[in-house]
């Protein structure tokens, strides 16, 4: 009787979890999406507060930069270090703007630097989007129009300011975002 019990049991526990609904490999509309790369001296890791999200809403997005070595270290970019880049395949071909300006940034062992999303790009005005890319960028909050979009982080710095080719490094993470 025992044994006809145990393996009533046992075929319970099989029908059960056949039954039960199979895990999301995507993200839902509620689920943060992140993503983390590092080299020597840093690590970057952007964040989004979803990975699904419906049209004329706004996308909450930020990263977060973390220098990784054990002494204070300076190192030499153009403003901003950290840059945001958007891709997709109609409006967006995911490069970022920073300036040609010689940035000193210094960091403290361990220190972490949160940046928030920022937009950046430009458009001409024969460009057949500029209308939309002029609404794109009045708009304080970062909106897309429906699609598949990888939105980028990107640093870009030199560790020798005697030498910024040579001793020029880059690192970038980057997030897909559904519009529905």
């Amino acid at each position: 009787m025992k044994k006809m019990l145990l393996l009533l049991l046992i075929c319970a526990i099989i029908f059960a979890s056949a039954c039960a609904p199979a895990m999301q490999a995507e993200p839902s509309q509620a689920e943060e999406a992140q993503l983390s790369s590092s080299n020597e001296e840093f690590e970057i890791t952007l964040y989004t507060d979803k990975g699904i999200y419906v049209q004329d809403e706004a996308i909450e997005c930020y990263a977060e930069l973390k220098y990784l070595g054990s002494d204070a270290i300076t190192v030499y970019s153009g403003n901003p270090l950290l840059g945001f880049g958007v891709k997709d395949e109609k409006y967006f071909d995911g490069g970022y703007v920073t300036n040609d300006s010689l940035e000193y940034t210094q960091f403290a062992p361990g220190e972490t630097v949160r940046v928030a999303f920022s937009k950046s790009g430009g458009y001409t005005s024969d460009d057949p989007l500029v209308e939309f890319f002029k609404e794109y960028y009045a708009d304080s909050e970062f909106v897309l129009p429906s699609g598949e979009y990888e939105i980028s982080a990107n640093i870009d710095y030199s560790l020798d300011v005697d030498d910024m080719l040579g001793s020029r490094r880059t690192l970038s993470v980057s997030v897909t975002v559904t519009v529905e």
